[in-house]
């Protein structure tokens, strides 16, 4: 009895150690391998798949395989990484992106991460790339500001991307751009398409 308890009580703990509640919620917009947008924000992932709330508080369900596997390295990079996430979780994540097209990189990187945290692993590793069955069809990089990344472009507190131009030289809704100097009879406008 005591043995079934103690087998429980770790698997129980196994599951809840690859994700869990993301507080505060994770901001997010990417690009998904059918090329439509996902915008919203992450309230809790797992293994298999991850919540996401849209600004009309709409809750979806997203499987990891729905997405790129550049961005789902990324997601997960920022939702492991604040809590120092244990080698095993990183070790799993890299055998779930050499299943996928185009995993290889993120794999390696995932892999690298989990050799990092535990170097007991790099015989896993290494066992584990040469068995994998990984597709050789070419995924093209995700672009940028859709790739899961937290590169700046995103305004933490809007989902929408933050200009990285100077102020006089962005363009307002309506597509005027602003040129001139702070004297207000020497500015011109002008209309752009």
């Amino acid at each position: 009895m005591h043995r079934l308890t103690c087998t429980l009580l770790l698997l129980l703990t196994a599951k809840i150690a690859l994700g869990g509640t993301v507080d505060p919620p994770m901001r997010i917009k990417v690009l998904k391998l059918d090329k439509s947008e996902l915008t919203g924000v992450i309230t809790s992932y797992s293994a298999d798949d991850f919540t996401v709330v849209d600004a009309k508080k709409e809750e979806t369900k997203v499987t990891w395989d729905l997405l790129p596997p550049d961005v789902v390295f990324n997601l997960n990079d920022r939702l492991m990484t604040p809590r120092k996430a244990p080698a095993d979780d990183w070790f799993k994540l890299g055998q779930k992106l050499l299943t996928m097209p185009g995993g290889r990189a993120p794999a390696g990187q995932a892999f690298a991460r989990a050799v990092r945290i535990d170097p007991k692993l790099k015989d896993q590793v290494a066992a584990a790339k040469k068995e994998a069955n990984v597709s050789t069809e070419k995924v093209g990089p995700t672009p940028a500001g859709l790739n899961g990344r937290n590169d700046g472009r995103m305004d933490s507190r809007s989902t929408q991307p933050v200009s990285t131009q100077p102020a006089s030289q962005q363009r307002s809704a309506s597509g005027v751009a602003r040129s001139g100097t702070a004297n207000a009879s020497a500015w011109s406008l002008t209309v752009r398409p």
